[in-house]
């Protein structure tokens, strides 16, 4: 009887495992579907990935830039309040 019973509950947790791979599976498919449809929506260009890293790159050599700024005028201000 012990190992009837131990059998059901084998079988009950592999019944459960399918049913939680079933939800991952369409969970994850979702996923996929909202994905494929934003890149879609963009309409990505042949050669659009060169562009945006040369836009990445100005971008983080301007914030850079601003960040040097920023500390040259904090640093001004010191010493105009120190004298």
């Amino acid at each position: 009887m012990a190992e009837a019973w131990s059998r059901v509950r084998m079988l009950r947790d592999q019944l459960e495992r399918s049913h939680m791979d079933a939800r991952e599976k369409a969970a994850r498919l979702d996923l996929i579907a909202f994905q494929l449809g934003e890149i879609e929506r963009t309409a990505p260009k042949s050669g659009e990935d060169e562009t945006l890293a040369a836009s990445r790159q100005v971008l983080a050599s301007a914030a850079e830039d601003k960040d040097l700024v920023v500390r040259n005028a904090v640093h001004r201000a010191l010493r105009e309040s120190a004298a």
